[in-house]
């Protein structure tokens, strides 16, 4: 290409040379070609002295930071290109930092980190926050070249890079690099190419959209920013843009009185796991229509502060809006019911205008909390087990991606939850959010590797994730407790997991109560007042049995970097003796007690027919019903 005639602009198009336009400047190019072969020359007898001296001091190196010969005319996506050892050219050597800089022990200054770099050796310095998907693109590689120094045969300053803060060691390094190439080519035309191949080299390898939609700086940027995100090649997570996974456990705020939270988050820590996981109930935040309340046993943000300043435990957070989670109508508000919805959970136009209200207050209150934003929320599930719904609305979760999207951004996590069944799943998911699954418990690998095969499934370039291991389970009015599997079988399909690469949430770590009539219902009882579930942490915040069992077995984990700490001592018992009930009045008592009570205008409705508790305004409590002025 060096020797053609011909150059190539932008479009690919050949450029035919043109004549200088008079004979002054044909007399001047002949004295500027002249200096420029001498130059050629000085510079050829000094990369081969150069060449050979660094292919010496190369072959002293470690295996992993020898750099290749030097391929002065080969484009950097020839032999030099993805995966290969070259400029960008797939992922770093053990220890090879920035643009495969040297390790911990080099300070190079255009690649290389400094001691205090660590595993994120070579990253931009504090601050930076990378290029974006508005400032990075078509346009700056199209007019990356106006601010590009002229080549003049002298080594130039640091050049600015489109997208780059202006303090970042990619100018410098960005600057030596086409000066090394330019000094060997002359034809301006080619100089061109080189700079413009360049920049969209820069912009490819920099903005990585992966399956789930969130935008990353895989390359260049995220080790030095907060970041929560999908490494598809490795089929991981990356935090800050290292590798991660978690073991958490679900527990709810609104469960547990606002004077234990700290107690109750202190011994998810002591257990060893590094994430709790929370439904948003949105009719408890909004019980009455317009009204919304964020406050006391309501403010989940300081929930998640609280677990994060203190106890270090990142937060997974499921927006919903529907939670099921045995909560009163699966969070969606009774008000609801008084719209003309045909089908809730779906893209009936009334139902989603309601979301959309709700979305509008409740994910600004989110976004300050995501990841991104230095916060502890690593990601967001929206829905919840979909596929367990007779709806399979497909339009209903891309309205929710996209709703979600629109307030906290394309680079934030998304993920869905559905039992691990081919038709679940079918139903459950939609492009552009991270499917997992929930099971449990159980020894039997055999079922738990199929279930994560089904993941794979529809998810193939992802972590594995079992968003439900279920260590106890919920108790209906009128049944005994449940009958569930040991300690023992727990640990053992929980290990294999773990084997497995797998991150894993234990649903619930604890349960909590159902205060006042928030508990849900199942379709054959009501869930009781106690959220016990006979989780690890009682409903009194209690250690058990199965809480230092599940303890041991993260402490045996050898490759854990969050080891359990101290178990804190339960909380003091009081005993009350016995208690005296008396009767406050009964049913047969009842019309007597409702004219003593309610007989202020107001207090009482009279219809026709008996109404509802919606078409009454009345979401929670009981209603008492009268006949009067008839006669059968």
């Amino acid at each position: 290409m060096g020797s053609s005639g011909m150059g190539i602009d932008a479009n690919g198009k050949p450029i035919k040379r043109q004549a200088p336009a008079n004979n002054n400047n044909n007399k001047k190019g002949g004295n500027n070609q002249k200096r420029g072969n001498n130059n050629q020359n000085k510079n050829n007898n000094n990369n081969r002295n150069n060449q050979g001296g660094n292919q010496n001091r190369n072959q002293q190196r470690p295996p992993h930071q020898q750099q290749p010969p030097m391929m002065p005319m080969v484009p950097p996506f020839g032999p030099m290109g993805p995966g290969g050892p070259g400029f960008m050219g797939g992922p770093p050597a053990p220890n090879a930092g920035f643009f495969n800089g040297g390790g911990p022990q080099q300070n190079r200054r255009s690649g290389g980190g400094g001691k205090n770099n660590g595993n994120r050796n070579g990253a931009p310095p504090s601050g930076y926050n990378g290029p974006s998907a508005n400032n990075v693109g078509q346009g700056a590689v199209g007019n990356g070249l106006s601010g590009m120094q002229a080549f003049s045969g002298a080594e130039p300053s640091a050049m600015e890079v489109p997208g780059f803060g202006k303090n970042s060691n990619i100018h410098e390094l960005f600057g030596k690099m086409i000066w090394r190439k330019m000094e060997q080519i002359q034809d301006s035309a080619l100089m061109k190419l080189w700079i413009l191949i360049l920049l969209n080299l820069l912009v490819a390898e920099s903005v990585v959209r992966t399956s789930y939609g969130n935008w990353s700086l895989e390359k260049l940027g995220d080790r030095n920013s907060p970041s929560f995100l999908i490494d598809e090649p490795n089929r991981q997570f990356l935090l800050d843009g290292l590798p991660f996974r978690y073991i958490s456990g679900s527990i709810h705020y609104f469960r547990i009185p606002r004077e234990r939270w700290d107690e109750r988050l202190q011994k998810v820590r002591a257990l060893g796991f590094n994430a709790i996981q929370y439904y948003i109930p949105w009719n408890t935040h909004e019980l009455e229509e317009g009204i919304h309340d964020f406050s006391g046993i309501l403010d989940f943000a300081e929930f998640s502060s609280l677990a994060y300043h203190k106890y270090n435990l990142w937060t997974i957070l499921r927006i919903g809006p529907y939670i099921c989670g045995e909560w009163e109508n699966g969070g969606l508000p009774a008000w609801l019911l008084t719209k003309n919805v045909t089908k809730q959970r779906s893209s009936d136009p009334v139902f989603t205008r309601e979301v959309e209200k709700w979305f509008e207050t409740l994910l600004p209150r989110v976004k300050p909390l995501l990841r991104k934003n230095g916060g502890p929320v690593l990601m967001l599930q929206i829905e919840n087990e979909y596929g367990s719904y007779d709806a399979c609305d497909k339009q209903y979760l891309r309205f929710l991606r996209d709703l979600t999207r629109a307030h906290v951004g394309d680079d934030v996590l998304l993920f869905t939850t559905d039992g691990s069944a081919e038709n679940l799943l079918k139903c459950g998911t939609v492009e552009g959010v991270f499917p997992t699954i929930d099971f449990g418990p159980t020894d039997n690998t055999k079922e738990i590797q199929s279930n994560f095969d089904l993941q794979r499934k529809f998810a193939p370039n992802a972590p594995l994730v079992n968003s439900e291991y279920y260590p106890g389970w919920l108790v209906l009015w009128g049944q005994k407790r449940q009958d569930l599997p040991s300690p023992q079988t727990i640990i053992n399909g929980a290990q294999f997991i773990y084997s497995l690469g797998a991150s894993i949430n234990f649903y619930m770590i604890h349960g909590g109560t159902n205060f006042g009539f928030w508990n849900g219902a199942e379709v054959e009882a009501p869930c009781i007042t106690s959220y016990d579930y006979d989780a690890p942490i009682s409903e009194a915040g209690d250690v058990t049995t199965k809480y230092l069992e599940i303890r041991k077995w993260v402490k045996g984990l050898k490759d854990w970097s969050t080891p359990p700490q101290d178990v804190p001592g339960n909380s003091p018992k009081a005993r009350f003796g016995k208690i005296k009930m008396r009767l406050a009045h009964s049913t047969e008592k009842l019309n007597s007690f409702i004219d003593k009570e309610f007989s202020d205008p107001g207090d009482c409705v009279d219809s026709e027919k008996p109404m509802s508790f919606e078409a009454l305004k009345h979401p929670l409590g009981l209603v008492a019903y009268q006949a009067v002025g008839y006669r059968f």
